[in-house]
């Protein structure tokens, strides 16, 4: 299946871009495919957002005089974008920003530069643990973490006294209990995804039951074990105290109709009152850490890039430049991947962010594999029909369902990895 996005034609229009011309700096002689000039793929949303690129570019530039490059706006995650523009050698970036969770499906087909090679030990030391996890693919770097995020026990006090719950849970029974005494006096206890972040989430639930959706060298699909098979249940269990078992219902909470909600750092700025608190997701194997899902953003090189050194050098710099990765993950109501400046104080001083700070040492990336853009087609649709099977027939149905979405999830990955 090599070079199979480059025959993928996509149903949609491409965004008008914002193009402009900026001066940076060099890399000294490393010029692999002697291009004078890259292009860096940077995001259109966002107040201060080019201003933090402009600076960024600025202060490489003193450093590496004869450094050039165009920066172009595009949304945050370029998947789409960067599969439609990989053939066209005048538009396709040298950087650019993608979901972690097709890292692998490019670098399976050769479309992104495998960074090996341009790494030492002690630069991959500055990052947060776990954070190369989603940038690798068959033991090979692919990427670099650029900006994090994960979700953590979000919870109405307000609610949770009116119902009589006087300890805040770090254990899912203890979950479950604070919501039988919500559900008993009439209110809405939890909500769940229903959207992508859905299988973040639900890979958290998995790690703290002892287990990975897939195996540990992708080949395998795993849904059919008993960890994924615990954490379904665990998750039907929670999905008897929402409303909706289909949708997402992050409004309501954020309005104070609901109790529980394992929350974003990038909502929180849709929330202003002082009935909310937030704590880290609770355990479910107490012989396991709590594991929340990692959301990850990085920065790929597109093969072949304009030049490769360049591109990886400058982008090592936006990925480990500590005021860079505060002035960004600021604006975007996210988190940095490096020690140094997730120890920022605008990390640390406010209550909700250190718990966020926090979790974030505490996740589990979802799989690299080249199959996981239908991996996670199918596991979102297991997880709901198990949910509504189990709401309807009592889960008579689960094993069934489980079996049926393991083979497809296992031929789709039987033939994209060949």
């Amino acid at each position: 299946m090599k070079r199979r996005f480059k025959a993928v034609v996509l149903s949609f229009l491409l965004i008008t871009t914002c193009v402009s011309a900026v001066a940076c700096g060099s890399v000294g002689s490393g010029n692999d495919n002697n291009g004078e000039e890259i292009i860096v793929w940077w995001p259109s949303s966002g107040v201060g957002l080019r201003e933090i690129v402009d600076d960024a570019i600025e202060r490489y530039t003193e450093e590496n005089p004869d450094f050039r490059c165009k920066v172009v706006s595009k949304p945050m995650d370029s998947y789409q974008n960067l599969a439609y523009v990989m053939n066209d050698d005048a538009t396709r970036p040298d950087i650019a920003i993608l979901d972690h969770v097709y890292v692998a499906a490019m670098a399976n087909d050769d479309l992104i530069l495998n960074l090996t090679g341009y790494m030492d030990n002690t630069w991959k030391t500055k990052y947060v643990e776990d954070m190369l996890d989603g940038c690798t693919f068959k033991g090979d770097l692919y990427a670099l973490p650029f900006t994090a995020n994960t979700v953590s026990l979000a919870y109405n006090k307000n609610i949770l006294a009116e119902a009589g719950v006087t300890e805040i849970p770090t254990t899912f029974d203890g979950v479950v209990e604070a919501c039988e005494k919500v559900t008993a006096i009439g209110k809405t206890a939890f909500s769940q995804f229903s959207d992508t972040t859905m299988d973040m989430v639900f890979a958290s639930y998995v790690s703290r039951n002892g287990g990975t959706l897939v195996s540990a060298d992708n080949t395998q699909i795993l849904f059919d074990t008993q960890p994924v098979k615990d954490a379904l249940k665990h998750w039907i269990k929670l999905s008897t105290f929402t409303s909706n078992t289909l949708a997402s219902e992050e409004g309501r909470f954020q309005s104070g109709e609901i109790a529980f909600m394992e929350y974003g750092s990038w909502g929180l700025s849709a929330i202003d009152a002082d009935w909310l608190g937030i704590t880290e997701v609770v355990t479910i194997d107490p012989n396991l850490p709590n594991y929340s899902g990692l959301g990850l953003y990085s920065l790929v090189i597109p093969t072949p890039s304009r030049n490769n050194k360049m591109a990886v050098e400058f982008a090592k710099f936006l990925s480990t430049d500590t005021k860079t990765q505060v002035d960004f993950n600021k604006v975007k109501n996210l988190f940095p991947v490096t020690k140094t400046a997730l120890e920022d104080k605008y990390f640390t001083d406010n209550e909700y962010l250190r718990v966020y700070a926090s979790q974030l040492t505490k996740v589990t990336a979802r799989p690299a594999s080249a199959a996981w853009p239908e991996i996670e087609e199918y596991l979102m649709n297991m997880i709901k029909e198990v949910v509504s099977d189990s709401k309807n027939n009592l889960g008579a149905n689960f094993d069934a369902l489980v079996n049926s979405y393991q083979k497809k999830a296992q031929s789709a990955t039987d033939r994209v990895m060949k």
